[in-house]
């Protein structure tokens, strides 16, 4: 693809994006002015934090990119443009959340709870992300697993 090419053809999958996300975006924040309204109430349902729950959505779409590009199919009606719409979507997503975190983090970054609250026999806050120490070392434990399921042979 020459260069002009695929400069048209991303412009208009970033203005394609741009449409998605307005369109979603008023259906997940149901109304709320907070554009991570719904990931942070699932987040809070689970007992996990709103990055997490970005992340899983968007490691949905990249195992459905991933078979694409392994195996040549697409398993469902949505076409690998879409996939990968919404993947750059969720994480222009992500990044608006660890954006928003870098200004006041006030939340666990493995469980959720509240920062600078003692939950009652708990530990002090271990660090300035981690409620605990366990927490601290589950958090990268997590990480570790998702790196490991997505080696590829």
């Amino acid at each position: 693809m020459k260069v002009k090419d695929f400069i048209k053809w991303a412009k208009s999958m970033q203005e394609e994006e741009n449409r998605i996300m307005l369109t979603k975006g008023e259906e997940y924040t149901v109304g709320d002015e907070d554009k991570f309204k719904n990931f942070k109430s699932i987040a809070e349902r689970v007992k996990t934090t709103p990055e997490r729950v970005a992340l899983i959505y968007l490691l949905k779409h990249m195992d459905s990119i991933r078979n694409y590009i392994l195996n040549g199919t697409q398993p469902s009606d949505e076409s690998i443009t879409g996939r990968i719409q919404d993947a750059r979507n969720y994480l222009l997503l992500l990044g608006g959340m660890i954006a928003e975190d870098t200004i006041d983090r006030k939340y666990c970054k493995n469980c959720g709870s509240t920062l600078g609250i003692d939950c009652g026999d708990a530990e002090h806050d271990y660090n300035d992300g981690f409620c605990s120490r366990g927490c601290y070392q589950d958090n990268f434990s997590t990480i570790n697993a998702i790196n490991q399921s997505y080696h590829v042979d």
